[in-house]
């Protein structure tokens, strides 16, 4: 297609009528047109799975002389043009795709600035798929196209070419040779053709005889095989082995000690010793762990990472970085060592502000006081967070143990100095241990006071109040079971007496109240030989109404024991009457006529009073 004229013609001989026959040259031997380009790789195929790569080249013709171009050898024009280039690789680089796009543009031959042949652009299209069978071979498939573009003079060839090659390739010396073969079959050849022939048809005079051609049209039938073999030869030089890398690194911390919280930084700072820092990749791994050898989370997986300290417990933690550096391995044998590994290490403390300084002061007053005496104090704490107070005292009783404020009870404290201690704590913690108190003491002088008031004997009411019918004074059994039980404690009392208390209605007899007393008062004595001595009577009359405010209820007895030493006054404050009432003893009644009959009855002989530890002797009787 670069020559579409027939070109040069060889002699085929004579035809039937002894004419000579010219036909085209099928071949031609010589050298062809030089070739210069270059290749820019704009993605590394060493360092990413694809790889893409932008280049361009010029064909430069051996040269313009017609000769040559009938010969087939040149067009005698320049060409050339820009072409992209793509590879993808699988991760093992045992398997490659490759893809290679070029447009092509292309001189036209000129005579006498005349343009003598159209000649196409050329846009071509090719892939290609190697599959490593070792490191020493691999297998080859390509298929190449070509798209004529644009104008053209009428050629030999009509179509757009598609070839496929099949083949090996194989590579020794570290791939510094390489050498192969493939099966090159065209997929669309063209059939037979059909060009004009020059033959000589005569000669013409008068001075020489010089021979005359026409052009007749001669079909020439599609001989031999258009598919065959290529070779491939490749010598070159490779680079040796560059030395393995041997990495070494540092980690540093933001801060070798910080308090829980703030923030923290880990940085790994590799080198490589041998090769330039821009030359050299690396990769990371974080360990962090706690004294326990518990991981600890880390944010980030590069050269520089974080670490959240808001929830780790105060302690030491040890970090480890691991780095894997790469180098990379171009024109280089395939077995070079490329990776070195290689760890650091470094620690760092987690802790916690220190400990707010805790102090406190107190102070008591009265001071001095006698015994028997308060004493107020008052403590005042300094220091962080929520603070608390324990009190304690070398004598006294305190009110409580507890608080900013307690008082102290000097009663039984004897004559000194008592020493008053308070402890101040705070909730503060550092790291998660209590952070110390403090504490302060202040004493006081406890004198002698006067001697303690005699202890009150108290007055108790041993049973009763016994009632009576209406203008009543009769003692019935009810009434005795109550008086033996005051018999019985005078008995175990020898040196307590008794009251005895005589109530009535408003509504019965004047003195029936008295009349009452003197029939219990007469039983005791005579019944159980209390001595008379030992017994009190009251006469109250209608004076002290009952206080549930219930007139049956006036009508009674009531009796007080008095043990040795108590007083009267002791009965007072035990005696209750109905409101609005006001009791008073009356010593001017006379005692009235029960309204119960007598009963015959054999009077009991007097006893003498019992002594302590004789047994009691009941006699029953009974008393009007």
């Amino acid at each position: 297609n670069d020559l579409p004229f027939f070109g040069e013609v060889d002699f085929l001989g004579f035809d039937g009528q002894g004419r000579p026959l010219f036909g085209v040259r099928e071949s031609s031997n010589g050298s062809g047109d030089v070739y210069a380009g270059t290749k820019f790789s704009l993605i590394d195929p060493n360092k990413h799975w694809f790889s893409l790569a932008l280049g361009g080249y010029l064909k430069i013709p051996i040269s313009r002389d017609s000769h040559e171009l009938a010969r087939g050898r040149t067009s005698g024009e320049y060409e050339g043009g820009p072409f992209l280039v793509f590879g993808q690789e699988s991760k093992g680089k045992r398997f490659r795709l490759y893809e290679d796009l070029r447009y092509i543009k292309t001189g036209d031959p000129e005579k006498n600035d005349r343009k003598i042949l159209d000649i196409q652009d050329k846009f071509l299209l090719n892939v290609g798929m190697s599959v490593a069978i070792n490191k020493h071979a691999e297998w080859v498939t390509e298929l190449l196209h070509t798209q004529y573009v644009g104008g053209r003079t009428p050629s030999l060839i009509e179509k757009d070419p598609w070839e496929l090659n099949l083949g090996l390739r194989f590579f020794v010396k570290n791939g510094a040779i390489s050498f192969g073969g493939a099966y090159r079959r065209l997929l669309n050849a063209e059939g037979d053709v059909t060009l004009p022939v020059a033959r000589v048809i005569g000669s013409a005079a008068p001075f020489f005889r010089v021979p005359i051609f026409d052009f007749p049209p001669q079909t020439f039938a599609r001989v031999g095989d258009a598919n065959g073999f290529v070779g491939y030869l490749s010598i070159g030089g490779r680079k040796s082995c560059p030395p393995p890398p041997a990495p070494s690194c540092v980690v540093s911390s933001s801060a070798s000690a910080l308090n829980r919280g703030e923030r923290l930084t880990l940085t790994s700072k590799p080198t490589t010793p041998g090769y330039a820092e821009g030359k050299v990749s690396y990769e990371y791994r974080w360990e962090v762990k706690d004294a326990q050898g518990r991981p600890v989370t880390v944010s980030g997986s590069g050269a520089s990472v974080e670490v959240a300290t808001g929830q780790l417990p105060c302690g030491t933690y040890t970090v480890t970085a691991g780095v894997s550096a790469s180098v990379p391995m171009v024109d280089c044998p395939s077995d070079c060592v490329t990776t070195g590994q290689t760890t650091c290490a470094a620690s760092f403390e987690i802790t916690e502000p220190p400990c707010p300084t805790v102090s406190c002061d107190v102070n008591g007053s009265p001071s001095p006081v006698e015994a028997g005496g308060r004493v107020s104090f008052r403590a005042t704490g300094a220091g962080g967070g929520n603070l608390t107070y324990t009190w304690s005292a070398t004598g006294g009783q305190l009110s409580s143990t507890t608080g900013a404020e307690v008082s102290l009870d000097t009663t039984g404290a004897s004559a000194g100095t008592i020493t008053v201690t308070v402890s101040v704590a705070t909730d503060r913690s550092r790291c998660d241990q209590p952070c110390p108190g403090g504490s302060c003491s202040t004493s006081i002088t406890v004198t002698k006071g006067p001697p303690p008031p005699p202890e009150k004997i108290k007055v108790n009411i041993p049973c009763g109040p016994i009632f009576f019918p209406f203008n009543s004074a009769r003692i019935n059994n009810e009434h005795k079971a109550c008086l033996d039980e005051i018999a019985l404690r005078l008995q175990q009392d020898p040196r307590g007496s008794v009251v005895i208390d005589g109530h009535r209605d408003s509504s019965e007899r004047v003195g029936i109240s008295l009349t009452r007393i003197n029939n219990a008062k007469a039983y005791l004595v005579t019944e159980k030989g209390i001595d008379a001595a030992r017994i009190s009577l009251r006469n109250f009359g209608d004076t002290c109404a009952h206080e549930s405010g219930d007139p049956n209820l006036n009508r009674r007895v009531e009796f007080y024991i008095l043990p040795d030493g108590a007083v009267m006054a002791g009965v007072d404050e035990l005696k209750k009457c109905a409101s609005g009432s006001s009791p008073q003893v009356i010593t001017t009644e006379e005692p009235a006529q029960s309204v119960d009959k007598p009963r015959a009855t054999r009077r009991a002989p007097r006893r003498r009073a019992k002594k302590p530890g004789e047994p009691i002797i009941m006699i029953g009787s009974t008393t009007n």
